[in-house]
């Protein structure tokens, strides 16, 4: 992988974002209520201080957004919305779904309702999640169903040959998993940084596991200034390789892309220089300009897929 500070790298994003009408993206956190409470999820997550929001709120917020639109649904959990089944089965038709859930509710539910989404990530979390009734929800979401998406496993330092254990019988398995490193605070302050637990061989390991994935797996293109495409990747790769300080890259994020948190405010993006657009009980702006960024560190996968151009 070329580092993505050498001169020949000049953009990286997904393909849609280089057109003259990028695929517009929202990441939409329904709840901030779980069934999990990880120890290193911010409370703010899963503290269940917020209301669900309503059915016809989500509906007609839909129909604001831009064709084509994907909206991915996130949490807290999102799949225990009371209104969850309606509101997919009564989504805009210029909308595409996605959603990131630990996968705890029953198969029977995934049996239900995969076939509505275009994209899944499950995320296994080895503090809560029961091993044998994950591995049957996965394989059901990507071979059975064959839904796009990966498994998002954040590995644990304090339960680390467990966890490389686990990722192994995912691999034998067929399942698209990825390794991610744990980052402080999930990107809630300045300093966002991969938690200081590792050891130089976990971190080397998470690295390498991450350089192994199907490049069907890779969708975030590396592009030179004629956005010629170079090479392939993904967001836990890049995180794992330390490539996400974009500091003094002009970033589109703003432009393509909206956050809505919990509490019904919308967002322009997830990293530290979000800006408040409104909320979705009653008006929000839809687009904003590029802004250059100032992190040192990207660690918001949607954020990382946004297409960033280097000046």
């Amino acid at each position: 992988m070329i580092p993505l500070s050498d001169p020949s790298v000049k953009f990286i994003g997904l393909d849609s974002h280089l057109t003259d009408h990028p695929h517009y993206f929202v990441y939409w956190l329904l709840t901030n209520k779980c069934t999990y409470q990880c120890s290193y999820c911010p409370e703010f997550f899963h503290a269940g201080t917020f209301d669900y929001h309503p059915y016809d709120v989500v509906i007609k917020t839909m129909h604001k957004f831009p064709d084509p639109t994907s909206v991915f649904f996130g949490g807290g959990e999102p799949t225990n919305h009371p209104d969850f089944e309606r509101i997919i089965e009564d989504t805009p038709d210029h909308i595409t779904l996605g959603m990131l859930s630990n996968g705890a509710r029953p198969l029977q539910f995934w049996e239900k309702i995969s076939k509505s989404f275009n994209t899944i990530i499950l995320s296994f979390h080895i503090e809560h999640a029961k091993v044998d009734r994950f591995l049957k929800t996965a394989e059901h979401v990507y071979l059975n169903a064959k839904c796009a998406g990966r498994i998002n496993f954040p590995m644990h330092p304090k339960y680390w040959n467990e966890s490389v254990e686990i990722y192994q019988s995912m691999i034998e398995l067929g399942l698209p998993v990825t390794a991610k490193p744990i980052v402080t605070d999930f990107g809630s302050n300045d300093e966002t940084s991969i938690i200081p637990e590792y050891t130089s061989e976990q971190l080397s390991w998470i690295s390498v596991a991450n350089q192994k994935v199907s490049s069907l797996d890779k969708g975030i293109g590396v592009y030179d200034e004629n956005k010629k495409l170079l090479f392939r990747t993904n967001a836990s790769e890049l995180i794992s390789s330390h490539q996400t300080n974009f500091n003094g890259w002009e970033c589109h994020v703003p432009v393509i892309s909206r956050e809505i948190r919990a509490d019904g405010l919308v967002l322009t993006m997830g990293c530290q220089q979000k800006k408040v657009v409104g909320n979705i009980f009653d008006q929000f702006e839809i687009r904003s300009n590029p802004e250059i960024c100032r992190q040192k560190m990207c660690w918001c996968h949607a954020d990382i897929q946004g297409l960033k151009k280097k000046i």
